[in-house]
């Protein structure tokens, strides 16, 4: 027997729909049952929650019900803290930053490894670092000073943290040298799996350990065929687990390398370079390591992701090759008349109403948004399968996510699709993030097995919040039948939202996601 498990890493994950008390300036959140938790979640990264109560690593089997409730409870609170040596607020999970690893254990559900490995060292959490915060990065990307449009990265950090050179702060803020790097040990001979996450808002990844190949096993979950390299690469939102063999000296000391793609068609950062020092049995933790890196990649471009080929998804799903509905959709950029940027969906940029969630409305009976078009609601009916056809008419990378599926990647290259090029058709990749190239298209398809209202969009922070997010209505029927099991509790907690609303000025600057 084995386990699923899920990532979380932030604080999002657990705070939609929930109620808040503040106290202080800590926020806790209400202690829920994990049977309601899937209902409400507004952000497990797409994860396919199915009709029981828990996720799966598997996206081909369900966990069964056991009668027996979880419950959990979190405390999020600001702290001052300084990952990189530069002081500023952060925000803990239960007292970790980032927050914490939550595994969920079922003794009738087999996660199935194609290779075997010894010890597992968890996640692996990439991402940039900004100095500034978050919510002036937002006001930024929103205004009309288009040098601030798109945020450059301070830092870059593995598992939160990285050095930072003081001598670039002239502000008089804190600031601490050799503020210390994220530690591994190897156990010389034995194969350990490490869970990379690219966390970050804006930049591709390139991760790699100096002196060993990693062997890929997954890819946003779903199982490959094992494929062995050098340097695994991340657009943000991706994740991929790879196993290592420590064929090193028992006092051997490497270096663990995640670097931002020097293009600025997928990446922003000032300090591109983010090490973490992976120690042997016998080595000195108190020495760094003085090991050389891989020669970068040559065979492909900084920013693109791994060729469809090269994933072959261990338990084979062919694709339908006449789906239900095909539905395209046209990226692109514009500047209004005001002067602010919008990134936008079929010339719609995205823009919520938190009065009236789409999903509500549905499982009201309402599903035609006719006077809100900048919600991008695409209704796919109760059709079986959908093909998505994606175009960028932009100059930028952007990677797309969609949320509750178990996607398929049908094609990604030049131009506008011809209609019939299908990578693999027997068994296409699979993941729910790819990579969709400035000018090029990228083809997706998935089984509608999920009834709601599943985001579509770049995973680019900044993109995201001036407008490129599309809402995929699915069997809206059945929502409307299934919602008896949490419509209350969404009339609830919307009822409290409005009078709120009604005594307080909302501060929405962006899109709203």
């Amino acid at each position: 027997m084995s386990f699923a498990s899920k990532i979380f890493t932030g604080l999002i994950a657990f705070t939609a729909g929930l109620s808040q008390e503040q106290t202080n300036g800590v926020s806790k959140w209400d202690t829920f049952d994990a049977p309601r938790l899937h209902r409400f979640l507004d952000h497990g990264h797409g994860i396919p929650w199915g009709s029981k109560t828990c996720t799966n690593a598997d996206p081909y089997t369900e966990a069964p019900e056991t009668g027996e409730t979880v419950r959990y409870e979190f405390t999020i609170e600001r702290h001052p803290m300084a990952p990189d040596g530069y002081k500023k607020d952060v925000l803990l999970v239960n007292g970790q930053f980032p927050g914490p690893l939550i595994e969920a254990n079922w003794g009738d559900n087999i996660e199935g490894n194609a290779l075997p490995y010894d010890i597992d060292l968890g996640p692996v959490f990439l991402n940039e670092w900004y100095h500034k915060d978050y919510l002036q990065l937002i006001d930024d990307v929103v205004g009309i000073d288009q040098s601030l449009w798109n945020p450059i990265a301070d830092n870059n950090m593995i598992n939160g943290k990285m050095d930072y050179d003081c001598s670039l702060v002239t502000d008089g803020t804190p600031c601490i040298s050799n503020a210390g790097l994220a530690k591994f040990n190897f156990t010389k001979g034995v194969t350990h799996r490490l869970r990379l996450i690219n966390g970050g808002s804006a930049s591709l990844q390139h991760v790699s350990i100096d002196g060993h190949e990693m062997t890929v096993i997954s890819n946003d979950f779903v199982a490959v065929e094992p494929y062995n390299t050098r340097i695994v690469t991340l657009a943000v939102g991706q994740r991929t687990d790879v196993l290592v063999t420590a064929t090193g000296d028992s006092n051997d000391a490497y270096w663990m390398r995640s670097t931002i793609a020097n293009d600025r068609a997928c990446s922003y950062s000032n300090q591109p370079n983010a090490l973490a020092a992976i120690y042997y049995n016998d080595a000195n933790p108190n020495t760094r390591p003085n090991s050389t890196m891989w020669p970068p990649k040559t065979d492909q471009g900084l920013c693109e992701n791994d060729p469809l080929t090269q994933a072959v998804p261990l338990y084979p799903i062919p694709a339908d090759l006449d789906p239900s509905v095909t539905q395209e959709l046209d990226f692109s950029w514009t500047t209004n008349e005001t002067g602010h940027q919008v990134w936008m969906v079929n010339d719609s940029g995205f823009r919520a109403n938190y009065n009236h969630p789409i999903l509500d409305l549905a499982a009201s009976g309402n599903t035609s948004h006719p006077w809100n078009p900048e919600w991008n609601v695409y209704n796919m009916g109760q059709s079986r399968t959908v093909r998505v056809v994606m175009y960028n008419n932009s100059t930028m990378y952007h990677p797309m996510h969609l949320h509750g599926h178990n996607v398929q990647i049908l094609s990604s290259g030049p131009g506008y699709w011809d209609g019939r090029t299908i990578v693999q058709s027997e068994n296409p990749a699979r993941r729910d993030v790819y990579q969709l190239p400035p000018n090029r298209h990228l083809v997706i398809q998935y089984v509608q097995d999920n009834p709601g209202v599943w985001p579509l969009h770049c995973h680019i922070a900044w993109h995201l919040s001036t407008g490129m997010f599309a809402s995929m209505m699915e069997r809206a029927e059945d929502i409307e039948k299934m919602s008896g099991e949490w419509k209350g509790e969404m009339e609830r907690v919307c009822a409290n939202w409005k009078v709120y609303t009604r005594n307080n000025v909302v501060d929405q600057v962006d899109s709203g996601v």
